[in-house]
Parts: C-alpha cells; sequence; structure tokens
C-alpha cells in the first residue's frame, strides 16, 4: 500500500529517462544503448569479423554472475578487477570467435528446425512441461540476450561442438602403440623416498617483532577491519499467531461436518452398461436396436450375455459391459443421477440417455471412502483450522506491519506494536558476513543498503522465511577501519614463521638431495612394486618416480602438505598385461582431446586477430 507510493515516488527526469530507454529498446533493441556509451569501433576482431563492446560487456557481466554464483551471491563486487574481467573476456571471445570461423570454413551445417526443436524442449523454457514463449523471453532478457542473439549464440555452440566431436571420433591408436601404453601402464617400480618435514622447519624460524612491524607497514590493507553495522530489527512470524489462535468446539464440529459432507460426493460406483450409440445411426435404427435389448432384458436375458450381442461399447461389451468403478463426474451426470438412487445388482427400470446414445444400466457395487471419527481427527482439524486462520491474519497483520514500517521509517516501535513482537539487536556485523539474520541475503543486502546506514530509515519489509519477514535499521555504523597491530600481530607471525619455513625446508631437501647424490645415507622409506594407482607412498612421490628414466635415478619433489621428499627410483619391473577395452577407450579419447587442442592452438595461432 504506502511502500506502493515510497517505490513510485521518483522524479520527473527519472520518469522521462525511464521512457527513452524503453522506447529505444523498443526500436533498436539493447546494442543501441550500448553504442551510446561505447562508440562504433570494435574493440578486436578476428579474420576481418569484429568483436563488439557489446559482447565485450556481456560477457564480463556473464562472468561476474558465476563468480557470484560460487560464492553464494554474497561477494562485494567492489572486489572485481574490471580489467582484468574485461582481458578475460576478450580472449574468451577471440576464441570463440576463432573457432566458429573455423566451423564455417569446414562447412558444417545445423538446421533451423532441428535448433527450433532444441529450443522448445528444453526445460528452461517450458511450464508444466510445454514450451512457454512468455518464459523464453524472461529467462533470455535475464542474461541479456535477445531470440535472435541466442539462436546464433545457440547454433554457434553446437557446430563447434559438432567439429569437437568429429576430432574425437576420428583419434584412433595402433596396435603396437597400444601393447606399448600397456606395458607402461602396467608397470611397476621400487622406490625409496625421505622426507623433510616443513613443521620441524617451522620449530627452527625466529620472527622478530621488527620483521612484524615491517610486514604490517607493508601489507596494511590486508589488515582493514570492513564496515560494520549494529542492527535492530522486529519479525513478524505466522507460527506466532498459530500459537496465540483458540478454536472452538463448534469450529470443529462444522468442519467434521463439511468433510462427511464431502466424502459423500466421493462415492465411486462400480457400473455395468449396455450402449446404443446415437452416432451414424437412424432414428429407425437406433430405436430398433434399443427395443431389441429392452426386449432381451426383459425377457429374462443374463446382462453380460445382452451386453456383449448388443452394446455399441467396445471398451466393456467383452467383459459384461463393466466399466469398473468411477465417480459421478467421469460416469456423466445422466448415468450418475440414475445409479446414485439404485442397490447392488439392480438394473435401472429405465434407459438413460446421454449425448452418447442410450444407456442400459446395472449398478455392480459401491463404495464411498471412511472417515475416521470425530475424536481421532479433532487435533488435525485444530491444526489445519488455526493453518488457515493464521494466514489470513498473516496477510492482514503484513500489510499494516508494512505501513506502519514505512510511515515511521525511523523507528520501529510501530512494527513491534503490530507484530506482538520485542525489538531484537545484534552485535556488530561486518559486511558480507553470514551471521546471525545476515545469513538470508536479502538481509545482508539491506543492512549495508544507503536507506539504512546513510538516510537512517527502515528497511523494506524482507521475507526471509515462508511465513516470516522482518524489518530492520542501523543502530550504529562504522566504516571500514585499520586493525591496529597489536590485533593482528599472531597472524602476522603465523604467517611470516610458515613463509620462511617453506622456504627453510626447501633448502633443507636440495641439501639432502645433493648430500645423497654424493654417497650420504638418508633415512629411506622403501615401497616395492609400486603400481600407477597404488596409495602405498604420497601421490607427489609416485607421480614422480614414474617420471624417472632408470633405477638410480633421483629427484626432489613437494608433497600436498608442504613437506618435501627426496624420491629415488630402485627397480623396474615389466609386467604383460592384456590391452583392455576401457584401456584403449582412455587412450583414445585422450589422444583425441590432445589432437584437438593443437588444432584449436594452430586456428588461434594463424588467424589475424587485432585487438586495441
Amino acid at each position: 500500500m504506502l511502500q506502493g507510493i515510497r517505490d513510485g515516488s521518483k522524479s520527473v527526469f527519472a520518469k522521462v529517462l525511464v521512457g527513452l530507454i524503453i522506447f529505444t529498446f523498443a526500436f533498436w533493441g539493447i546494442e543501441t544503448i550500448v553504442s551510446l556509451k561505447f562508440g562504433s569501433d570494435a574493440p578486436a576482431s578476428v579474420n576481418g569479423e569484429d568483436i563488439s563492446e557489446f559482447e565485450i560487456a556481456q560477457m564480463v557481466e556473464l562472468q561476474k554472475r558465476n563468480l557470484k554464483a560460487q560464492f553464494g551471491g554474497k561477494i562485494d563486487e567492489s572486489i572485481f578487477d574490471e580489467k582484468m574481467l574485461r582481458n578475460a573476456a576478450v580472449e574468451r571471445l577471440v576464441e570463440e570467435k576463432t573457432m566458429s570461423l573455423a566451423v564455417k570454413d569446414a562447412g558444417l551445417y545445423y538446421s533451423t528446425s532441428a535448433l527450433d526443436g532444441l529450443i522448445l524442449n528444453t526445460p528452461d523454457f517450458q511450464e508444466d512441461g510445454k514450451f512457454n514463449a512468455e518464459r523464453f523471453d524472461l529467462v533470455l532478457r535475464s542474461v541479456g540476450f535477445t531470440r535472435n542473439t541466442y539462436r546464433a549464440m545457440l547454433r554457434n555452440n553446437i557446430l563447434i561442438n559438432q567439429n569437437r566431436a568429429a576430432w574425437q571420433a576420428s583419434a584412433f591408436e595402433t596396435p603396437l602403440e597400444m601393447s606399448r601404453i600397456a606395458a607402461l601402464d602396467a608397470e611397476q617400480r621400487d622406490v625409496s623416498y625421505a622426507t623433510v618435514s616443513l613443521e620441524e622447519a617451522k620449530k627452527e624460524v625466529v620472527v622478530s617483532q621488527a620483521d612484524i612491524a615491517a610486514y604490517f607497514d607493508a601489507n596494511k590493507t590486508q589488515f582493514m577491519r570492513p564496515e560494520r553495522v549494529k542492527l535492530a530489527y522486529v519479525e513478524l512470524d505466522k507460527a506466532n499467531l498459530v500459537a496465540d489462535l483458540k478454536i472452538e468446539d463448534a469450529d470443529v464440529s462444522e468442519r467434521y461436518d463439511a468433510m462427511v459432507k464431502d466424502l459423500s460426493s466421493k462415492t465411486e460406483y462400480r457400473v455395468a452398461q449396455i450402449l446404443v450409440a446415437s452416432a451414424g445411426k437412424t432414428p429407425e435404427a437406433l430405436n430398433k436396436q434399443k427395443d431389441a435389448v429392452a426386449a432381451a432384458l426383459a425377457a429374462g436375458e443374463d446382462f453380460a450375455a445382452v451386453a456383449a450381442k448388443f452394446s455399441d461399447d467396445d471398451s466393456s461389451k467383452h467383459a459384461g459391459g463393466d466399466l469398473g468403478f468411477a465417480n459421478a463426474e467421469i460416469l456423466g451426470n445422466e448415468v450418475a443421477a440414475a445409479v446414485s438412487a439404485m442397490s447392488a445388482g439392480e438394473v435401472a427400470k429405465a434407459p438413460v440417455e446421454s449425448r452418447d446414445g442410450i444407456h442400459f444400466v446395472k449398478l455392480l457395487d459401491k463404495r464411498t471412502p471412511k472417515l475416521a471419527s470425530l475424536e481421532e481427527l479433532r487435533g488435525s482439524i485444530v491444526e489445519a483450522i488455526k493453518s488457515e486462520r493464521a494466514d489470513q491474519l498473516f496477510a492482514e497483520k503484513l500489510d499494516e506491519f508494512k505501513d506502519r514500517a514505512f510511515t515511521s521509517p525511523n523507528s520501529l516501535e510501530g512494527a513491534a506494536e503490530v507484530a506482538g513482537a520485542k525489538i531484537q539487536q545484534t552485535d556488530f556485523i561486518e559486511r558480507n558476513s553470514s551471521a546471525g539474520i545476515t545469513q538470508y541475503p536479502a538481509v545482508a543486502d539491506a543492512a549495508f543498503s544507503d536507506a539504512v546506514v546513510a538516510d537512517h530509515e527502515n528497511s523494506d519489509v524482507l521475507e526471509i522465511a515462508d511465513g516470516k519477514v522482518l524489518v530492520l535499521r542501523a543502530v550504529e555504523f562504522k566504516e571500514a577501519e585499520q586493525k591496529p597491530l597489536q590485533e593482528v600481530e599472531a597472524n602476522i607471525r603465523t604467517a611470516l614463521t610458515l613463509q620462511n619455513a617453506k622456504v627453510l625446508v626447501q633448502q633443507k631437501a636440495d641439501a639432502l638431495l645433493n648430500a645423497v647424490k654424493g654417497g650420504a645415507a638418508a633415512q629411506w622409506k622403501t615401497v616395492a612394486k609400486l603400481t600407477r594407482s597404488s596409495d602405498a607412498a604420497p601421490a607427489a612421490v609416485r607421480n614422480e618416480v614414474f617420471k624417472l628414466p632408470a633405477a638410480g635415478s633421483l629427484e626432489k619433489v613437494q608433497l600436498q602438505n608442504g613437506d618435501y621428499a627426496v624420491v629415488r627410483l630402485d627397480a623396474v619391473a615389466k609386467v604383460d598385461t592384456p590391452v583392455t577395452d576401457s584401456l584403449k577407450t582412455k587412450v583414445v579419447s585422450g589422444k583425441a582431446y590432445g589432437e584437438y587442442q593443437e588444432y584449436r592452438s594452430w586456428q588461434i595461432a594463424n588467424a589475424e586477430i587485432k585487438k586495441k
């Protein structure tokens, strides 16, 4: 209500500007808006085909969306390096344009009808399993595409993938290559390795106070305390409204009676019929068949036998006319009205006419769902009534809650009175924190909005869960500030200790490697018959030992935990092994990938690429 007035209270200039933008979009599209800002000179081209500033801006925005998604939407856009994002966007677009032109030169094609079929069957563009044009346009607009630009992008991606698939399908290995690769894959090696501990190196590192002070002075930007805000807020929670509701016995009884009545409408009838269909028959033929059925039944013939002989309903005539259980809606008003007053086994005294023809009906059985007693259902009925009334009460209170929060923008008292809740308060919350109420993205955004921290107004009413909203305001706000050295001293000492220990452990590893090469002893740990997939040695040791050329070879390698190891290859054992299908698949797939990457690199290297 009043919130709408607040949202709509914009300047005349803003409304005129929005109108001009809408007009421009309608006649020339978004590219015109971009060209007003960026001009017409293309910032990059491939083989004479331009990459527009609009494409780059669109790619930058896509990269930002991806980064936000990786961090759950909680990321400060001020940390984005626009120059870096732009350069990455240009490189990606240059590569895409190059491969697109290569596909064009190769003569690959994807039909318009196939493209349309792909779009129509894309789940993101469907509602209730069917393509929805409005949803299609909405999704495209949300990512900055028009129908034409999306179709062009989709076709281009499909053709590039076709090209890649062609390279993959044409890759192969000769039998000799496969046998050699199988032998290498099955090879076993004996290895010895000696480790140099990072943790032991840390114990030897001495970090002085002067080192800490120097590091602090050189890296002050790392030790900034982000903006902080202390919030007051009021919640309107439907759960609290439910708890306060009182339900009278009369309300429970009334609801139970309605349930009984509703169940009676769900009675199902098992009906057998003999249908004399009106379609395709003259009135004389229709009456003749009708009279024959009536005469047979009147003579006492079995209903099922008469149905098999005369009924035009092919789906039931050979089952004695049995239609199975169905409710009144399925049976149709005329048939349902006739059987509702009949008893099981009874044949209707007169045929029933409908738009399908003439029905001779027999009630075989009927059933009505059973309802538990009132006392058994009392608890669930009370909860259902409470929930319904709470929904209505919550909707009413929500409107009043919004009005009070808006009409008193510098106080939460009115909102608290409506909600029947206390005003709560947080400790200081840092920007981009996800603690407490800022775990909800809408709250985190509102807490540091200009309206809250600069204008000192209440936030909009924010939905944080189904049936739960809140409004907040800033109690106190603090700008970003430099942390004192005393607060971060321990962290700096830890960082410098690790930094110096990494240098020291590498020096110790180099010294050990040189000593072993000179014939010195070491504390070796030995693993025999190590395979490429074994976990008997650290992964870095295993990977390194299978690179060493011959027994007696030595090398240094860093382990995952920061330690170093000096690795010695002691022996190599060849193992006869057959060439398996899985190995063939792995090798051919790897070769195909490598060949395609070479092809891609060649295309880029030989394209005429210009960048401004």
